[in-house]
């Protein structure tokens, strides 16, 4: 980035904690990296910049005219059409429960809104950029940055006294679910412990509203044997990981929002030098492609076979987990997303 005194402000959600993944990981992260002062976006205030995440209050800030905006856009929003009772619903429910300052009916329009008046819009695949192209002709993509304290590589790839699955995620487990008579098979012929990394409790709608302890979620819809839980934590994600034979990542390929999801978790893995079963979304199926790995799962046939596959083989363990350790250093290194960064700023400013 350019070398200049500016102003910054951060528009986030009112109630959200700076730790969670989609501020630590992305603009949070930068700006601790470079070293860029900055403060909680007040409204109220003029600034030389502003970046408004999508999760803050875009109805407000779709108004602004104080300073220039950048739209961190890292979920897609415009992935459902049509006027249909969610849609409509989400738009309510976010006004209501103070999360939008106003009323619009209309959910997918406040995102198009937001993204008409934005200077510029960071999002991370290429469907979410043909789409932000209709409304902002300065569109960038950048993955999330992934490099948390005490980050620990795989190294050791030989199988112990059974097979270790591992997956990590926010607490939506629509993908384990569509995967589970998959698993219980696999676990009717082989010896494995399913391990989960994610938040103990969590609220099923609007972030807060209806609290669950996940641990009793786990036990309801999934039924496995020898599946445990972990909290999630940047000090020990990666070792429990490490130490785990294969990752996986179901989607429930159902729901086009959960499609068209970006391929952080993938490379989250593979920055561990964890080889990673997928489903076959847009954002995995490419980035399996750009590394030259065959780990997407597009059947329950295919899971089934990849899963017996990888469980017994530990060359295409080792081989696939280095594979993808290198491709990630190569392709999103920290240097090479943070200048990204620096690039949105300085087209701007």
């Amino acid at each position: 980035m350019k070398k200049r005194s500016i102003n910054i402000g951060w528009a986030i959600a009112a109630d959200a904690s700076l730790d969670v993944p989609a501020y630590r990981r992305r603009f949070g992260y930068y700006l601790k990296q470079r070293g860029i002062s900055w403060e909680i976006a007040d409204i109220k205030k003029k600034y030389d910049l502003v970046v408004v995440h999508h999760a803050s209050d875009i109805t407000a800030w779709k108004n602004y005219s104080k300073s220039k905006i950048i739209l961190d856009y890292n979920d897609n929003y415009l992935i459902e059409t049509g006027n249909t009772f969610k849609n409509i619903g989400r738009g309510l429910a976010k006004y209501l429960f103070r999360h939008w300052s106003q009323l619009e009916i209309d959910y997918r329009k406040a995102y198009t809104r937001i993204m008409q008046r934005a200077d510029a819009i960071v999002c991370c695949t290429d469907e979410q950029e043909v789409d932000a192209r209709k409304y902002c002709s300065n569109v960038h993509q950048i993955a999330d940055m992934q490099c948390d304290p005490d980050w620990t590589t795989k190294t050791n790839y030989d199988l112990g006294s059974m097979l270790n699955l591992v997956w990590e995620g926010l607490p939506n487990f629509d993908g384990l679910v569509t995967l589970t008579p998959v698993l219980r098979a696999f676990q009717a012929k082989r010896n494995f412990a399913l391990h989960l990394l994610t938040a103990l409790k969590y609220g099923k709608y609007l972030r807060n509203l209806m609290q669950v302890h996940t641990k009793n979620e786990i036990s309801r819809i999934l039924s496995l044997n020898q599946c445990f839980l972990y909290e999630w934590n940047p000090y020990l994600f990666s070792k429990i990981v490490a130490l785990c034979d294969l990752a996986i990542i179901p989607i429930d390929m159902r729901n086009p929002f959960m499609v068209s999801k970006p391929g952080n978790k993938l490379l989250f893995f593979w920055r561990i030098g964890m080889p990673t079963l997928v489903d076959p979304t847009p954002a995995y199926s490419k980035l399996m492609s750009e590394c030259g790995l065959n780990m997407v799962c597009r059947s329950s046939d295919e899971w089934t076979e990849k899963l017996e596959r990888f469980s017994l083989d530990r060359d295409a363990r080792h081989a696939a987990g280095i594979q993808a350790l290198q491709f990630v250093k190569e392709n999103y290194s920290e240097q090479k997303l943070l200048a990204k960064w620096d690039q949105v700023l300085d087209s701007v400013l």
